[in-house]
């Protein structure tokens, strides 16, 4: 491929468009090259690690499965990816076609998103499976010294090459920019060129929140583990962020956590009878939430538990390291409340179109504001019993 691509370099010398070209040509010379390189480490994968690992029965086929995922289709597809781009750059200058190829890429994405997915789960059982024992080193790490022993695999060990299938959507995306940067729009490419650059920009943004909601999962799960008292339901939710607090007036230290529609506290247990090393403190749904800020204490308190309730608590204070965690902290309240808002608006339009009797009690009533110093910062989010709308908001019946 190499040799062609510098004749075609060499014919499109000194044409009008020779500047367009080299630049466009050093860009399609960069695309080839790099999945030469890309499909030849999925290879040596294949080839050295996954192949004698199952010949050698080191591991189970599941720990297989696990660690190598999806790699072997998506090597099929990218082999097949090669060929083609191949056989295009063999048609150019007379013909500069390539942004198709990456329009059809779109419904591949699952084959990277099922491996994304996959991959801290992967590199977990690597680092269990490397481990040794009072004899020495784990078979499976003698293997992996073995094999990157071989002057095929060129020094890398099997992590160097797990990770080549992360890499390769951005790095698509780059190369798809800097080509479209140097293609002129009256180009004949030009358009598949940008549909082709959106497509693998819908593709990692696929893949980037695939893996959000992988680490969320797992972090969500940790929680569960860690946190004696945290309900099995909210495993279903979706974690935010966690900060370290300090109890007022206590000045415990405890631990804030926000996910999705509840925001929690915990601090240290000492139950000797529990796994766990946190107990849950505190929680309160979003929607039913009122926080506060004053003085740089931050009140957060559950409305729809009495004040004399002997079994729950309704309130909690706490403070930050900083004013600047006191603002972030607010405002990622002020944006999940936000959300639960309309997602509360979403169910009582479904449930109206259900059955057009009903009264409007199921609309939230939304107070908020945003100051530090002297006024209070105020999120109120209740189910009022009478409401109703009016042009200039909800307005007490």
């Amino acid at each position: 491929v190499r040799g062609t691509l510098e004749n075609l370099a060499l014919a499109i010398n000194g044409t009008p468009e020779a500047k367009y070209w080299r630049y466009r040509f050093k860009c399609f010379k960069e695309i080839i090259e790099t999945e030469e390189r890309y499909v030849d480490g999925l290879r040596i994968l294949l080839h050295y690690y996954k192949a004698p690992l199952e010949q050698e029965s080191v591991l189970t086929q599941d720990q297989i499965d696990t660690i190598f995922s999806s790699v072997e289709s998506i090597y099929e597809f990218n082999i097949t990816m090669l060929g083609k781009l191949t056989e295009r750059f063999k048609e150019w200058p007379k013909s500069q076609l390539l942004g198709d190829l990456f329009i059809d890429m779109s419904p591949y994405d699952i084959l990277y998103i099922t491996y994304i997915n996959n991959y801290e789960q992967s590199l977990a059982l690597i680092k269990k499976l490397e481990k040794g024992n009072l004899f020495g080193e784990s078979a499976f790490q003698k293997f992996i010294t073995q094999q990157k022993l071989k002057p095929e695999v060129k020094g890398l060990d099997l992590q160097s090459y797990l990770i080549m299938p992360i890499q390769r959507i951005p790095r698509y995306r780059l190369l798809l920019q800097e080509l479209l940067k140097y293609t002129p729009e009256d180009h004949v490419d030009f358009e598949n060129l940008k549909v082709g650059l959106m497509v693998v920009m819908e593709m990692a943004a696929k893949i980037n929140e695939a893996k959000r909601k992988t680490e969320s999962g797992k972090k969500l799960l940790q929680l569960s583990e860690s946190i004696m008292g945290f309900p099995k339901r909210w495993v279903d939710s979706e974690f935010i962020d966690e900060a370290k607090v300090f109890l007022v007036p206590s000045n415990e230290e405890a631990r804030l956590v926000l996910l999705s529609q509840v925001l929690a506290i915990s601090k240290e247990s000492n139950n000797l009878f529990s796994s766990a090393s946190e107990k849950l403190l505190f929680y309160v749904p979003l929607h039913e939430a009122l926080v506060m800020e004053k003085g740089g204490i931050i009140t957060v308190e559950n409305k729809s538990v009495p004040n004399t309730s002997s079994t729950e608590k309704s309130r909690c204070d706490f403070k930050t390291s900083t004013t600047k965690e006191i603002i972030k902290w607010l405002q990622s309240i002020d944006t999940q409340i936000d959300q639960c808002k309309r997602i509360e608006d979403l169910k009582s339009k479904r449930y109206k179109s259900f059955s057009s009797q009903q009264s409007i009690d199921n609309v939230l009533n939304i107070t908020k504001g945003l100051t530090l110093g002297e006024r209070e910062v105020k999120y109120t989010f209740g189910v009022p019993g009478g409401f109703e709308k009016t042009p200039e908001g909800l307005r007490k019946k």
